[in-house]
């Protein structure tokens, strides 16, 4: 009779690893709307079967690896020649790649390897073109240079807000602003240099000054592209009349409208959860400036001289709600602590939360902040603190008992994107 094969040197658990890995990187490449076919498999003679499994395992990963980054990287170098090689455990696992162009798909060779088993692959990766980002958010270390890029964003931007974490204004800057230009989004600032000098191919440049680059500080961006039917920047100049129409949408009701003007008037906001107008630090909201109701393709101002002041240039940033990617509604306060604030139906990038019962502070964070640390941001001069947005969740986002964010009894606005 012969006997069973002796298995050494190697723990079970290692191989529950390899599939965990597989998982994990299988379920990402799902979410990232691409997937894997394989096309063939050459398998080196094992007489070890579980660390030949294991050995499959890896091969498996490596192909999933690879559609990753194809995926993520902007940059990978795929090399139909190199195999790009990589540890793990007791393993290792390597994978090259020829990238797909407009008329062919990636192909994927791969191998893993534990001990002296082999085991190669060769994939098909169909990859859905998702286009260019919509929306990200992402932070960087503040370093007191002038002109510096921060490319990080992947895309031109149209809208660009940044907030450090210190005693300084929050600042936005519009596509529709020329120069090097930007407002301060908290007090009556008129548009001003040196803060975020441009938008770029690939992000944005800012200046030198400490509210947006103080050496030894963490800022905290967010960026949106303009897109048809989604978003919409724009300018105009104020006539000083009361029931103004500002048309031009492109086809949507705007659901989130922000004014800017050039001089020195607070920036103001209105979401159609509001009765209001409200500003971005802890004024109490007023009447007379973005009115109701608003029509389809534009929005209404009155005469207040934040909106629509005689020969003031304005530039203006409009949302549509679009489910699964932005939502602006709201919720009343409970006053407890843990809140969790859900139903928006993505996983939320960004977040504002402006109480619109009473004049407080808006607050709002990015998903850059880290997720374990209970803080968010001002978009007045003050630093960042806890007990307000305390953290994003998978349909949400978690509030503390601040009366800014969870008075019980009084409303809240809720403005909240998907990153894409």
């Amino acid at each position: 009779m012969s006997k069973p094969y002796k298995i050494t040197g190697i723990r079970k658990e290692s191989g529950l690893a390899y599939v965990a890995v597989l998982i994990l990187l299988a379920v990402v490449s799902t979410l990232a709307m691409a997937f894997l076919f394989r096309a063939g498999t050459l398998t080196s003679a094992t007489i070890n079967r579980l660390s030949g499994m294991q050995a499959d395992y890896l091969a498996e990963a490596a192909a999933n690896h690879a559609l990753w980054r194809l995926l993520n990287e902007p940059g990978f170098p795929a090399s139909s020649s190199v195999y790009y090689m990589h540890s793990l455990a007791g393993g290792r696992y390597g994978y090259k790649v020829r990238a797909h162009t407009e008329t062919t798909f990636a192909g994927i060779a791969t191998v893993g390897a534990v001990g002296d088993n082999e085991v190669h692959q060769r994939y098909v990766a169909y990859v859905k073109n998702l286009g260019p980002r919509e929306m990200l958010t992402g932070y960087y270390l503040g370093d007191d240079t002038d002109d510096r890029p921060i490319t990080d964003v992947g895309f031109q931007p149209d809208v660009v807000i940044i907030k450090g974490d210190e005693r300084k204004e929050g600042v936005i800057r519009t596509s529709t602003m020329s120069g090097d230009s930007a407002k301060i989004m908290a007090w009556d600032w008129e548009i001003k240099d040196n803060l975020i000098q441009s938008l770029d191919a690939k992000g944005f440049t800012v200046g030198d000054d400490a509210r947006v680059n103080k050496g030894g500080k963490m800022y905290y961006w967010a960026a949106f592209r303009a897109v048809a039917g989604k978003m919409k920047v724009g300018t105009y100049t104020g006539d000083g009349t009361s029931d103004r129409v500002i048309s031009g949408m492109g086809g949507f009701q705007p659901a989130l409208i922000i004014v800017m003007s050039e001089m020195w008037y607070d920036a103001m906001h209105r979401s159609d959860y509001a009765s209001l107008s409200f500003d971005f630090k802890n004024g109490a909201g007023m009447d007379n400036c973005l009115t109701t109701p608003v029509p389809y393709d534009g929005f209404r101002v009155g005469s207040h001289e934040r909106v629509n002041k005689d020969g003031v240039v304005y530039h203006y940033v409009c949302w549509a709600n679009i489910a699964g990617q932005q939502k602006f509604g709201g919720y009343v306060g409970d006053g407890l602590d843990n809140r969790n604030v859900t139903g928006l139906g993505f996983k939320p990038e960004y977040v504002i939360v402006r109480n619109v019962s009473a004049g407080k502070h808006a607050r709002h964070r990015t998903a850059s902040i880290d997720n374990t640390v209970d803080e968010s941001m001002y978009f007045s001069e003050k630093s960042n603190n806890d007990d307000r947005i305390q953290q994003l969740l998978d349909d949400g986002y978690q509030l503390g008992t601040h009366d800014e964010v969870n008075k019980a009894g009084e409303l809240y606005e809720s403005l909240a994107w998907a990153r894409r």
